[in-house]
């Protein structure tokens, strides 16, 4: 398996109250990139505190930027939560927050340290073009991006920065199973946060979200499996999925709390996380084309569908569905992923 940098492991360990000793300067100074790639770098500046003075003025200057954009982005992400709030709280409307500010705010030890560029809902069917209509007498604006299980409300401001808000119909893309709509809804709870009451999903479902959410992403930002290590606070977890995240916890030092079935499925997504590294996993273009949609597929039966799509996809993507690109362009498209598919 693929070895992390030294100090983002001693990251995650300190983060969750383990003692490791201190990586040396230069390791510091290598680990920059796939610090900032995880979205680490303001929570690593801050369990290092004081003992910052000691690295090389490069390394401490990118800490204390770094500390500087986080909290403008957290301050910028508890202003739209407010401003939402004030559209919202006092609907009979059904939603939910995911992940975003409120999940920050309760496991980090400010939301800061979990920088985050979006505001994720999840919505009732039957409140959905009410929410919608909410968000556009907000000031938010509907992009044109064509998403499968989410659609993006973005707000322009004068200083450059842009609110968006990811609004979901589903917590999952429905081919990959997990919870649905309604199970979260019907679970949720209010977090009393300082902008409000918030409503957010339950603690069991949470976690089960955070499980899909890190392996959508292919594993690719440290911050994720953070994410789900902090709300376990050291518990044992079962999931169905639990074996592909085992294989990270090992390289990362972590005693193995999280466990799952192994299943052939599983297989090629397992091999493409042990042969990268977080920063070599976001770098690629694309995650691991065949894993992710047998590893996450509802059932057997999904999971073949889903491979016959991979192997022979009708259009490369959904943009080019409303086009007029000719059938030599797409005849192109599918030998290459072939080829791609080949190498994994």
């Amino acid at each position: 398996m693929r070895r992390e940098p030294e100090a983002l492991i001693w990251t995650l360990h300190t983060a969750i109250g383990n003692e490791r000793a201190l990586p040396d300067a230069d390791a510091w100074r290598t680990a920059i990139p796939a610090l900032g790639s995880s979205r680490l770098l303001g929570l690593a500046g801050h369990l290092l505190g004081a003992r910052k003075s000691s690295l090389p003025d490069r390394v401490r200057l990118t800490f204390e930027a770094a500390d500087l954009e986080a909290e403008v982005i957290a301050r910028r992400n508890r202003a739209q939560l407010d401003h939402l709030l004030a559209y919202l709280a006092q609907t009979d409307l059904r939603w939910v927050v995911l992940k975003s500010w409120p999940l920050a705010a309760r496991l980090y030890p400010a939301p800061a340290y979990r920088p985050s560029g979006d505001l994720d809902l999840l919505v009732g069917q039957e409140s959905w073009k009410w929410v919608v209509q909410a968000l556009l007498s907000a000031g938010y604006e509907r992009t044109q991006e064509n998403e499968t299980f989410h659609h993006r409300f973005l707000r322009r401001s004068a200083d450059g920065y842009h609110d968006v808000i990811e609004l979901h119909h589903s917590p999952n893309p429905r081919e990959f199973g997990g919870p649905e709509a309604e199970e979260v809804l019907a679970s949720r709870q209010m977090f009393q946060s300082e902008a409000g009451p918030v409503p957010i999903p339950s603690p069991d479902v949470e976690r089960d979200l955070l499980v899909r959410h890190y392996l959508r992403h292919g594993g690719s930002q440290a911050i994720l499996l953070l994410d789900l290590l902090l709300h376990l606070n050291g518990e044992s977890f079962a999931h169905p999925l639990g074996n592909l995240i085992t294989g990270d916890l090992a390289r990362l030092d972590f005693k193995p709390t999280i466990t799952g079935p192994e299943t052939w499925r599983h297989q090629v997504l397992a091999r493409w996380m042990a042969a990268r590294t977080f920063a070599e996993r976001r770098a690629a273009r694309h995650v691991s084309v065949a894993g992710l949609p047998l590893a996450l597929a509802r059932s057997n039966g999904a999971a073949l569908l889903a491979l016959s799509r991979v192997v022979w996809p009708k259009y490369p993507t959904p943009r080019w569905r409303a086009s007029n690109r000719s059938g030599f362009r797409r005849w192109t498209w599918r030998l290459h992923r072939l080829a791609r598919l080949g190498r994994e």
